[in-house]
C-alpha cells in the first residue's frame, strides 16, 4: 500500500509580544527570494469572541494608511478567517467590510485552547494586494499595528482596541532559529561544546520593544 504523506508540522513561534493583559502575539519569520513568509499566532486570553489585527500608522480606523485587518471570527460553531477593509467604524460596504477575491492568507486557523481563542494565519511580508500592508521583516524595523478584541462571535463594535509596534527581526538575529537537536530516551547526550566567548553587549538581546516615552527596551531570555 501507498504510505499516507507526513503531514506538515505545525510551525513553531520563537517569538513573541504580551500585547495587553488579553492578547499575546507570537510569530516565525520564513526568509523567502519571493518574499519573506510570516506565521502569525494571536492568543485572546480567557474569550470565545473575534479577533483581529492590521498594519496600521496610528489607533484611527480611518486611517487610508491602515492595511487589511485579519479577523477571526468564531460564528457559533463555523469559524472563519477572512481579510476585511477598515473604511470606517461601522460594518457594511464603506466601513468594516470584508475583502472580496483570492485570499493572500494562507494556513489560517480559528479554535480554542482551552479558555484561550486562537487566530493563526500565514502571509507574505509583501503581499501580491497592496492594501494588506507591510510587515517589515528588515532587522531592527518595527511595523505598527492595530488590534481589535470583541465581545460576540461575529464582528461589531468593540471596546477592547489599541495601537503598538511590532520588530519581527531583530537587529543582530537571524530570522529562522537553529533546530533544537532531537534527545533519544535511553542515550546519554555527548558533552557539551566548549562555552562560546560572551557576545557583544550590542548583540547581546534577541528582543526589542519602542515605548512612546521612554525609548527602546530590549531583553533576552536565556
Amino acid at each position: 500500500a501507498t504510505p499516507s504523506p507526513t503531514p506538515t508540522p505545525a510551525p513553531q513561534y520563537p517569538s513573541s509580544f504580551v500585547v495587553s493583559a488579553s492578547l499575546t502575539v507570537r510569530w516565525l519569520v520564513e526568509p523567502d527570494a519571493g518574499g519573506d513568509w510570516i506565521n502569525f499566532r494571536l492568543e485572546a486570553a480567557n474569550r470565545d469572541a473575534w479577533l483581529g489585527i492590521a498594519t496600521a500608522s496610528s489607533l484611527s480606523m480611518t486611517n487610508a494608511a491602515n492595511g487589511n485587518a485579519v479577523v477571526g471570527q468564531p460564528a457559533s460553531g463555523s469559524p472563519t478567517v477572512d481579510r476585511f477593509r477598515l473604511g470606517g467604524k461601522f460594518v457594511g460596504s464603506g466601513g468594516v467590510a470584508a475583502v472580496a477575491g483570492t485570499t493572500t492568507l494562507s494556513s489560517t486557523s480559528l479554535a480554542k485552547e482551552g479558555t484561550t481563542t486562537v487566530l493563526s494565519f500565514r502571509r507574505r511580508n509583501v503581499t501580491s494586494d497592496a492594501s494588506d500592508g507591510v510587515w517589515s521583516t528588515v532587522a531592527g524595523v518595527s511595523t505598527g499595528f492595530v488590534w481589535a478584541l470583541g465581545s460576540s462571535q461575529t464582528i461589531e463594535y468593540h471596546a477592547s482596541r489599541g495601537f503598538s509596534t511590532l520588530t519581527l527581526v531583530t537587529a543582530g538575529a537571524s530570522p529562522t532559529p537553529s533546530p533544537t537537536p532531537s534527545v533519544t530516551p535511553g542515550v546519554s547526550s555527548p558533552s557539551p561544546s566548549p562555552s562560546a566567548s560572551p557576545r557583544p553587549a550590542a548583540n547581546r538581546y534577541s528582543q526589542a520593544k519602542n515605548i512612546t516615552g521612554l525609548g527602546t527596551v530590549r531583553w533576552s531570555v536565556e
